[in-house]
């Protein structure tokens, strides 16, 4: 009667790493390992390369009849990769970078602040050369509708003039002016104080037809 051995070194491993199979028998003819291996001699080893748990297990043949012995190996699969996430648009990197310009009440001087929003909205538009924007002048609603559409003139003219002023980002603000007078900046009411949403001037798309950076 056939006798036969089948050990697993080691019996852990990670996906792709090495295991060595041993086996010994007595009065057997014809022996294999499945899977995988396939025929093998009475006595021998062989590495394996298990990419998932796996059993294997070796059929021993003879006079008198047959034997079986398992090995199993545990597998443990290395950690998926985090996906990569899928680079921002133009139209995102836009409305995260680009900004209003905030002006005081019945002025169309350019402030500081708006001076250096302008700035970081230049150097935006030199690295995305594709891009064009419509520069909108937006008054509040204090004011003959005549005087807020002079007034909402003025201040994209103006910054047109402060930007052309410097030679790191003259030139960059590609697009047409539009004068909005009296209509809020994205459909909204405008408030007095020339702070959070009161009169500005907004970079707009002319794709999307709306401005961008609203929340300044």
């Amino acid at each position: 009667m056939p006798t036969v051995t089948l050990n697993a070194s080691p019996t852990s491993v990670n996906a792709g790493q090495t295991v060595t199979l041993s086996w010994s028998s007595t009065n057997a003819t014809d022996l294999e390992i499945q899977p995988g291996v396939g025929k093998v001699a009475p006595q021998g080893s062989t590495p394996v390369n298990p990419t998932e748990s796996t059993t294997y297990t070796i059929t021993a043949t003879g006079a008198g009849g047959s034997a079986t012995a398992s090995a199993h190996v545990d597998v443990t699969a290395p950690p998926k990769a985090a996906p990569t996430p899928a680079p921002p648009s133009v139209s995102e990197l836009f409305e995260q970078n680009v900004k209003d310009a905030f002006y005081d009440f019945d002025k169309s001087d350019v402030r500081e602040d708006a001076r250096a929003a302008l700035t970081k909205d230049a150097e935006f538009l030199r690295s995305y050369p594709q891009v064009r924007v419509s520069i909108e002048g937006h008054c509040d609603e204090r004011g003959s509708t005549e005087y807020n559409l002079g007034l909402g003139q003025r201040r994209p003219e103006h910054t047109d003039r402060d930007t052309a002023r410097r030679p790191r980002v003259g030139g960059e603000l590609r697009g047409h002016r539009t004068n909005r007078g009296e209509e809020p900046a994205g459909g909204g009411e405008l408030g007095a104080d020339g702070n959070g949403s009161g009169p500005r001037q907004v970079l707009a798309g002319p794709a999307q037809g709306k401005p961008y950076g609203e929340g300044l």
